[in-house]
């Protein structure tokens, strides 16, 4: 090291040596201390730090939607295949329709979390995903689902269960550390 501090190492004037000497400087840091490469570097959850990820009122829409946001998708999820069943579809068929909404959901999850990183907005893009199943919902709370045709039923179905999760941008206690 000959006793250079990490700040007075001079910067690579062109961009080909940049990557060497991004590698000399990682090399320097590790040596001065071995514990940043290492993996344990997790930090325990303690009473005080908690506390103070309560107390921070910036993550209590956080809070809120991570106690709540799957509530409504939830029955409709669990019974989907005896609604779908109900309808009069038999069971392969039932399975085989239950692939879609489950990939539809894949992707609106991965288009949420892309959104969120892009946007860095957790709290608004967590509360798509209640926005997302309201139409969906008010729709089968207003019509009787076992009277409508069975595909409008279904296509109803798979557009709530498509439901962009929030949690996939959730963080642990992102202010805090």
């Amino acid at each position: 090291m000959n006793g250079k501090p990490l700040d007075r190492i001079p910067l690579p004037c062109n961009a080909k040596s940049l990557r060497r000497e991004e590698t000399i400087i990682i090399n320097r840091v590790i040596r001065e201390d071995p514990t940043k490469s290492g993996m344990h570097n997790r930090q325990p959850i303690t009473p005080k730090l908690l506390w103070k990820s309560i107390c921070d009122y910036d993550l209590w829409p956080l809070y809120i939607i991570g106690l709540m946001f799957q509530i409504p998708e939830t029955t409709p999820a669990q019974y989907l295949t005896l609604t779908l069943k109900g309808l009069g579809f038999g069971t392969f068929k039932t399975n085989l329709l239950v692939i879609p909404s489950t990939v539809l959901h894949m992707i609106t999850m991965m288009a949420l979390t892309y959104v969120a990183e892009i946007w860095g907005e957790l709290a608004l893009t967590s509360a798509f995903g209640q926005v997302w199943a309201l139409p969906f919902l008010v729709f089968i709370y207003v019509k009787d689902i076992t009277k409508i045709n069975k595909w409008t039923a279904y296509g109803i179905m798979s557009g709530l269960l498509s439901y962009p999760s929030g949690k996939s941008t959730h963080r642990p206690y992102p202010n805090i550390l």
